[in-house]
């Protein structure tokens, strides 16, 4: 919402130009057609000026950074003797995600946010252990771990230690509530939930054998 008015003479809509990110919103008279259905056009400081209301059927992304410039003119006056550009940007109002929850030892999980997440003593910290929830998926019987402690590695990432050994390739789910984004955003299910395995050592193709294998051959007559 802006206001295009002057106390030197009435602003001349048929010479009046708004561009939206590259886009023509107005045009000389004519509200641009990804605008029209909801974008308003009004008279404002008594008949000399005018209030333009201009928005798109569906909302920019959060955190968008948005571009507007108008050119216009007074009735009887030069062309584009009015020009005004600024800049704004969205607000976030996307709730965070988990991206990817991964077993980096037996005793931590990475767990990795869309969003710089909230870290501080709160209970919307990423970092209250409380906010962790970890659930047996397959593989038992098999040990399911506590979380004990959380930590950070950067503003989207942490790193959740656990108070005893996950078993190995036993699959299990993390589920986080509470947590917000620097922005307020609370985490929401479903995507507050992620599944990983528990941590293996990696082990090289040219170390893979069998105790029979190893076993001296034994001929039978």
């Amino acid at each position: 919402v802006f206001r295009i008015e002057s106390s030197a003479g009435t602003v001349d809509l048929n010479r009046t130009r708004v561009i939206v990110n590259g886009d023509a919103a107005y045009t000389n008279g004519t509200i641009g057609s990804l605008w029209f259905t909801n974008s308003t056009i009004t008279n404002w400081a008594l008949g000399n000026g005018y209030k333009f209301s201009m928005a798109l059927p569906d909302p920019w992304a959060s955190e968008s950074v948005i571009t507007v410039e108008v050119f216009s003119a007074l009735v009887g006056g030069p062309p584009d003797q009015l020009h005004e550009t600024w800049t704004f940007r969205t607000e976030d109002v996307e709730a965070p995600v988990i991206e990817e929850a991964f077993a980096t030892t037996q005793f931590d999980l990475r767990v990795t946010y869309s969003d710089d997440v909230t870290q501080d003593d709160t209970g919307a910290s990423a970092l209250d252990p409380t906010n962790y929830q970890i659930t047996l998926v397959s593989g038992a019987p098999a040990v399911t771990p506590h979380v004990e402690s959380v930590s950070a590695i950067s503003g989207t990432t942490v790193l959740v230690h656990f108070d005893r050994a996950m078993t190995r390739n036993a699959v299990y789910r993390v589920e986080v509530t509470n947590v917000t984004d620097t922005a307020s955003n609370v985490i929401a299910a479903p995507e507050n939930k992620a599944a990983f395995v528990g941590y293996a050592c990696p082990t090289p193709e040219e170390r893979d054998f069998t105790y029979l294998d190893m076993l001296p051959k034994i001929a039978v007559d």
